[in-house]
């Protein structure tokens, strides 16, 4: 199924099309716009999202490094939605090493010139495009650090995109499209579209949440984080790091 194929459906769903019709190069338009809005608003919910990707990066005696397209530190295509979790990896052993995620309040009130081995700690400001990522304290033995982050859902280019997603989403993406479709075209909304479309979204929710609870503790899957909600910052005692043999 195509990107054209899934607003097409769409459209028909809302009355705005007959079936066998063809949408006009401007309904298309707006179709393929309240797609990529809908898309891009899923993306702030974690239950909406399949995977949390995670990916190495190699830090050095300082504290601030950016991330995302470009960045001077660690170029990625796209800097983080949000980290779930993160660990520092201790040279010449592979062991792993939780490390807590502030937030801004609590980053605030860390010194920025303190320096050990390892960081334990680590926030990020979130800034688009390029992200802030600071670790605390400074590190010293040249670790790695491992960042597990939602992997977002994917913006459309062209309409003509072949849409790749799990099993679960592609209900989903129709009727919830009817349903943002037929708010933007100005048509009733059938209560059975916005039924299925919310019945639908839920058993997609549902297979990610079985997800998270397999990948993750009961505690870490139960926080869920969104974006702009602050995580508690739970109590950790203190640590005792293995050196590298």
């Amino acid at each position: 199924m195509t990107v054209r194929d899934l607003i097409t459906a769409a459209a028909i769903l809302d009355g705005i099309i007959e079936s066998g019709q063809t949408l006009n190069p401007e309904e298309l338009a707006t179709g393929f716009l309240c797609l990529n809005d809908m898309v891009d608003e899923w993306n702030t919910d974690r239950l909406n999202i399949y995977s949390v990707g995670s990916k190495q990066y190699q830090l050095s005696n300082k504290g601030l490094y950016q991330i995302g397209p470009a960045a001077a530190d660690f170029p990625d295509p796209s800097r983080p939605i949000l980290i779930q979790t993160a660990t520092v990896i201790v040279p010449g052993t592979g062991k792993r090493i939780p490390m807590g995620i502030l937030d801004s309040v609590a980053f605030a009130g860390r010194s920025t010139s303190a320096t050990d081995a390892y960081p334990d700690e680590l926030y990020c400001d979130y800034a688009w495009p390029i992200a802030n990522l600071s670790v605390t304290p400074v590190p010293t033995a040249n670790p790695k650090i491992e960042l597990y982050t939602w992997s977002a859902l994917a913006q459309f280019a062209t309409p003509d995109d072949v849409i790749v997603f799990p099993p679960g989403y592609r209900k989903s993406l129709r009727y919830n499209l009817g349903v943002q479709m037929a708010s933007e075209f100005e048509v009733p909304l059938r209560p059975d579209i916005a039924a299925i479309a919310q019945e639908s979204k839920g058993n997609m929710r549902s297979l990610n949440a079985q997800f998270i609870a397999a990948a993750f503790t009961a505690q870490q899957a139960g926080r869920n984080p969104e974006i702009g909600v602050p995580q508690p910052m739970p109590e950790r005692p203190p640590q005792v790091i293995p050196q590298a043999a």
